[in-house]
């Protein structure tokens, strides 16, 4: 039987440690509501720990993803193909159709970022172009191969080795930071979250059926409805799951950090990215230094574990404003601290700017520092579905490969 529709994303993505390809499986809910037959061709690794090995045979794999997919639309003949595109893609997903092209006669839909934001750049490529969201509103689970996406892995919620369901509550950011595209998308991405009961269902759905011990919402910014969270607090705190989620400093309060952690929240993951108010203003970020020390200050009072992203390779940087960053960082001390370099995407409104060599050995060498002095600190998490040393072993791994710069 042919099926109605199928969907791709490019085969680069099927290194994405652990993370399901939530575009498509919110796509996918469209297209059944619609009573058609969706199929969605994912094709994972199977190896994510980062070693030299994995990256020199990362094309192969790539490779052979592909192949894997191309073969899925000759075996399924789909009516209609929906690609997904990321604006750093474009090239693969060109490539991508172009050799869809030379095996189907179907219908060809791009969405994403990039079709949402450039659509013209398509034109004569696809024969359709979404801008901005198109889904029902739930994921189709069933759809991709979930004993691969629930095996025990320290990339969902990082650093803590957990068999982890990745849930989506929510889509886009209200926030205006210039160095991140969520401001320009926002007008197409916005959405209600759902309700605390329907996140509560499927997360003991994903339970229930795929055996999950914990799970991290990836929504951009979950924090944004106080009784929301309380809602939700009240009915997941009995499931026995740890969680974690992506938070600002500015939407927390102490009680909210206090209800979270009663309802076995163990991780908040923060985007402070600079170390002064000055340069925090300058990004837009909406945030201040103050409002940082008490969030900080909250996550060890009720010993909930912090992550830091912090940004580097702005322009007009300097060492003054590195110094802040390592400053700060001395002060909140973090959990865990990630260095990200700022690149320019589009939609951004912060320029250009691309890193130096000096910039990147800094990086490297200050993430294994502070975190090297936490990375003890893991043997000592005591919860029965959290493999301690196996923690520790991975973030030894993972330091190693970044002061490498693999």
């Amino acid at each position: 039987m042919k099926t109605d529709i199928m969907l791709l994303a490019p085969a680069s993505r099927s290194d994405n440690h652990y993370r399901p390809p939530f575009s498509l499986l919110y796509v996918a809910s469209h297209y059944r509501e619609q009573g058609m037959s969706v199929k969605i061709a994912d094709f994972p690794f199977t190896e994510h720990i980062r070693n030299p090995k994995f990256w020199r045979n990362r094309d192969e794999m790539v490779s052979q993803s592909k192949a894997k997919m191309l073969n899925e639309v000759v075996v399924h003949n789909p009516k209609l193909i929906g690609v997904s595109c990321y604006s750093t893609e474009y090239d693969e997903v060109k490539q991508l159709i172009a050799d869809v092209r030379k095996i189907s006669d179907a219908k060809i839909i791009v969405g994403g970022i990039h079709p949402t934001l450039r659509p013209q750049d398509f034109d004569g490529l696809a024969d359709e172009v979404i801008r901005g969201r198109q889904d029902s509103g739930y994921a189709c689970w069933d759809l991709i191969d979930m004993k691969h996406y629930s095996t025990p892995n320290p990339y969902a919620i990082r650093g803590v080795m957990l068999s982890c369901g990745q849930v989506v509550s929510g889509f886009g950011c209200p926030s205006r930071c210039t160095f991140c595209s969520s401001a320009t998308l926002w007008q197409y991405f916005k959405g209600e979250q759902k309700p605390a009961s329907v996140l509560y269902d499927e997360l003991v759905m994903l339970k229930t059926k795929y055996g999950i011990k914990g799970f991290f919402i990836i929504d951009d910014l979950y924090t944004i409805n106080k009784q929301r969270i309380k809602e939700f607090c009240l009915l997941i705190r009995n499931t026995g799951l740890v969680w974690a989620c992506a938070s600002r400093c500015n939407t927390l309060d102490e009680e909210t950090v206090k209800q979270m952690a009663k309802a076995n929240c163990i991780q908040l993951d923060f985007g402070v990215e600079r170390g002064s108010d000055r340069s925090l203003k300058e990004l837009q970020k909406g945030i201040t230094l103050q409002q940082i020390r008490n969030v900080f200050k909250w996550c060890k009072k009720y010993k909930v574990r912090s992550l830091a992203n912090f940004l580097v390779n702005i322009p007009d940087e300097t060492q003054e404003d590195l110094k802040d960053i390592e400053k700060l960082i001395m002060e909140i001390k973090p959990t865990i601290t990630l260095i990200n370099v700022y690149q320019h995407y589009l939609g951004c409104k912060l320029g250009k700017q691309e890193p130096n060599e000096s910039l990147m050995r800094w990086k490297r060498k200050y993430m294994i520092k502070v975190n090297w002095r936490n990375a003890l600190k893991f043997s000592a998490i005591k919860h029965s579905r959290i493999d301690s040393w196996q923690t520790l072993s991975l973030l030894v791994k993972e330091g190693l490969n970044q002061f490498f710069g693999r």
